[in-house]
């Protein structure tokens, strides 16, 4: 993974995920090779939601609220890394499978001990072990879903960090709607709306995010023909394809990638 030392064209970066976007769109019926079809049911769904999550970043920047849709590219940062490793990493499937299996699990319970409606009984806990499940998305912890995916700290993992402030209450959250007057009196003026002033940034994460669902959508269905267009717009924009380049050979669900 580079990082943002070239950060691309805003323009190109919109471009391209309308184009992702586009993709997902696009097609009625998916056609692969038999042995993706487990990988197909287990990450298809991550990819087409973080591409649903752009699309709803798009409409709320035209719509003039880019500050307020930051908190989507979260979202698609999270759905993106956990297809990514999921995808790649050589037991990833199956602790997607698990972690999925024990979340639903809690989700019932939670919504069965505050209603008491029988049909959330989530019934005896999942016989899989916790240990089993996909990292966690903390950022503290080297052996995360982030940290794996980018050990140096360089896109995604500061890029969440940033993101994270949308959802918190911060000093911007506080002081961000006032600014003084220009006439030299000290009043202050009420600014209700405001840009997100790392619109780039948030731009690129997204576009990054798309670059990886994307991807892993064409490999699952042996594109070439969208491979090779992924493959030059990964190097105009700046955009890594995928994130396991780095790991060791037995890590890596297909060490055939170069």
């Amino acid at each position: 993974m580079t990082g943002t030392d070239r950060m691309p064209d805003p323009l190109a970066l919109e471009a391209f995920v309308h184009r992702c976007i586009e993709v997902f769109a696009s097609r009625e019926q998916h056609r692969m090779p038999r042995s993706s079809a487990r990988a197909f049911r287990m990450v298809f769904g991550l990819c087409v939601q973080t591409v649903r999550y752009a699309e709803a970043y798009m409409a709320l920047v035209k719509s003039q609220l880019s500050l307020e849709a930051r908190v989507l590219v979260r979202c698609a940062i999270e759905h993106a890394a956990t297809a990514e490793y999921a995808y790649f990493r050589a037991d990833g499937l199956d602790r997607l499978a698990v972690s999925a299996q024990w979340a639903g699990w809690h989700l019932r319970d939670r919504m069965f001990r505050w209603t008491g409606i029988a049909g959330f009984d989530p019934g005896p806990e999942p016989t899989s072990e916790k240990d089993a499940r996909l990292p966690g998305i903390a950022r503290d912890d080297p052996r995360g879903l982030l940290r794996t995916l980018d050990p140096n700290t360089v896109m995604l993992d500061p890029g969440y960090a940033m993101l994270s402030q949308a959802v918190h209450v911060t000093e911007q959250t506080v002081t961000g709607v006032f600014r003084e007057s220009d006439d030299g009196t000290g009043q202050l003026q009420v600014d209700l709306r405001r840009d997100d002033e790392l619109f780039s940034y948030t731009l690129y994460l997204l576009a990054e995010c798309c670059m990886l669902v994307t991807y892993i959508d064409a490999h699952l269905r042996r594109d070439a023909i969208l491979l090779e267009e992924l493959d030059f717009r990964s190097e105009m924009l700046n955009l890594p394809l995928r994130l396991d380049e780095d790991w060791p050979a037995d890590d890596r669900a297909h060490p055939d990638l170069p």
